[in-house]
């Protein structure tokens, strides 16, 4: 008699060929073994558990003479010792362990792959335990295979395996400057909303998916008027600061930051006008606006989590965050421009204490040193 096995879903499955004797078969009887019988000269049987079985076949002939024989048949399993979920980053081995039962079976060879819905990647190493390289994010589901004398079992129970980015240590987010300059004239500094990058990562420590702000990116325009040359002071030997006019320059600059003043009329510098306005992106946004609230803002942005659930890759973890993150932006973005309008804005006119035209000023004040120079140099009255 002779056994050949098969894999079903119900367990394990052997299909016998006839035996052959002299005369003609009335009937044939089975016993696998397991309290499951069959009839037939070919019959198969499915076992529900795993282990060693004799099966014994009963002839009857024609004349009633019965004959019988039997064979040894092992049904066997092999399943993952656990299917507890599993982290590992890119770049990085975990060990896998199967066991086969009944557990004194050997002889086999063990292999391994994945099944779905695998979206990660990685290899394995065809023994038991396998070592296992994670090589691409996302979710592997293993699946062991173990074979012996010609028969194959796979486990049909896996595990989840969650493939991560380690994104590194992390890192306070200077933001950074990139304002449009241009010589619009009487255009003033005018900042736009800054534009925040971020990725989301998972952290297995506490199994939730994080935000990592990578950039906060601060836009605007910086408007640089450009005064005519003929109004600007030139104190030079030579020059167009002579006796006659440079009393009246001097007091034309010297008020620009009083009330009343401003720039010109007709004496004037651009390079005082682009302090004003650099004081204004550089210091009045950047330092003041953006720097009182941007280190708690990206604080709290980084505190923002959810749990694990069924994300297998940031890119899908990343829209469930996005909420969360746009919320507190809106926070900080309306918490800069609140303190640029009620707090910046109303303090730039001359002599409200802003500090752009104070900066222009300390510009004019050395122009006016040099003129003072020049006119004790050149003696004049």
């Amino acid at each position: 008699m002779k056994v050949t096995w098969q894999e079903t879903e119900s367990g394990w499955k052997y299909n016998f060929l006839e035996v052959e004797i002299a005369g003609k078969v009335k009937k044939w009887e089975w016993d696998f073994g397991d309290g499951g019988s069959g009839s037939g000269k070919t019959t198969s049987h499915a076992y529900t558990q795993p282990g060693k079985y004799t099966v014994k076949l009963t002839i009857t002939a024609d004349h009633n003479e019965k004959a019988s024989t039997s064979v040894k048949a092992t049904a066997f399993k092999v399943e993952l010792e656990n299917t507890n979920k599993e982290y590992v980053k890119i770049g990085k081995t975990l060990n896998i362990k199967a066991k086969v039962k009944p557990a004194g079976l050997s002889g086999g060879t063990f292999s391994w792959a994945t099944i779905s819905p695998t979206s990660g990647s990685g290899s394995f190493t065809s023994q038991n335990p396998t070592t296992f390289t994670a090589t691409g994010e996302g979710c592997v589901y293993p699946q062991v295979s173990y074979t012996v004398e010609g028969s194959t079992a796979k486990s049909t129970e896996s595990k989840r395996i969650l493939v991560y980015v380690d994104l590194g240590p992390n890192s306070t987010t200077t933001p950074t400057s990139n304002p449009t300059i241009t010589n619009i004239v009487d255009g003033g500094c005018q900042p736009s909303k800054p534009t925040l990058e971020w990725k989301a990562y998972f952290d297995p420590s506490d199994k939730k998916w994080h935000v990592r702000v990578t950039e906060l990116e601060c836009t605007g325009t910086i408007n640089i008027s450009p005064w005519p040359k003929s109004g600007t002071p030139n104190p030079v030997p030579g020059g167009n600061v002579t006796e006659n006019n440079y009393k009246d320059i001097i007091a034309d600059l010297a008020d620009y930051d009083t009330p009343g003043g401003g720039a010109g009329w007709p004496w004037h510098s651009t390079e005082a006008t682009r302090a004003h306005e650099e004081y204004h992106w550089y210091t009045d946004w950047l330092k003041t606006c953006i720097g009182t609230y941007w280190s708690q803002s990206e604080t709290d942005l980084e505190n923002l989590s959810i749990p694990e659930g069924s994300y297998c890759k940031a890119s899908e973890a990343k829209p469930a965050l996005e909420s969360l993150v746009n919320n507190r932006f809106n926070t900080f973005k309306t918490n800069i421009t609140n303190k640029w309008n009620k707090e910046i804005a109303p303090k730039d006119k001359p002599g409200a204490g802003g500090g752009g035209y104070a900066a222009g000023q300390a510009v004019l004040n050395g122009i006016i040193d040099q003129i003072k120079k020049l006119a004790k140099k050149s003696r004049w009255k």
